[in-house]
């Protein structure tokens, strides 16, 4: 939904950080993981994102591993706090998306609040398209409202073919 925005706020974080007691003199630090080459600059765009952490008060550890390895770990419910994945939707339908990526009780998911699998349990059977796709639109604001996954870009993979 191109509609959905997530602002790019230095000061805003400084701020939001700030209030929870974390600085750059006094960061908050966790752990984030990613894939090294699993697709395009997966590293590289993690590497840049936490220098821009850095800046505000997030000290991030880079993690890597192989895909094979956050799938085990996601079913385990075991990831590190931050988690770089990109996820397909090869029929472009929200409930193989965000549907399976964002409720809980699906072994795709790490999430597990309440008010999430409460938004999403009636989508499972709503039988009006139209009710149904404006019900997983929603979700996708919320989601990204509540900083549960950072948007940060969307992969184009081009699919050509001959008459032949």
């Amino acid at each position: 939904d191109a509609s959905i925005k997530v602002e790019h706020n230095p000061e805003k974080a400084k701020q939001l950080l700030a209030a929870s007691g974390y600085s750059p003199e006094k960061p908050v630090k966790f752990t984030i993981q990613t894939t090294k080459g699993f697709k395009p600059k997966d590293y590289e765009m993690i590497q840049a994102i936490v220098g821009m952490w850095r800046k505000v008060g997030i000290e991030a550890t880079i993690e890597v591993y192989e895909i094979a390895k956050h799938y085990e770990l996601r079913a385990a419910d075991k990831l590190a706090p931050a988690a770089f994945y990109n996820w397909g939707n090869a029929i472009g339908d929200p409930t193989t998306s965000t549907g399976f990526a964002m409720y809980g009780p699906s072994p795709h998911s790490v999430w597990d609040s309440q008010d999430l699998i409460d938004m999403i349990n009636p989508l499972w059977g709503e039988k009006d398209e139209a009710k149904r796709i404006a019900g997983w639109k929603a979700v996708d604001k919320y989601v990204a409202e509540q900083a549960y996954v950072l948007p940060l870009m969307q992969y184009a993979q081009p699919i050509v073919h001959s008459k032949k």
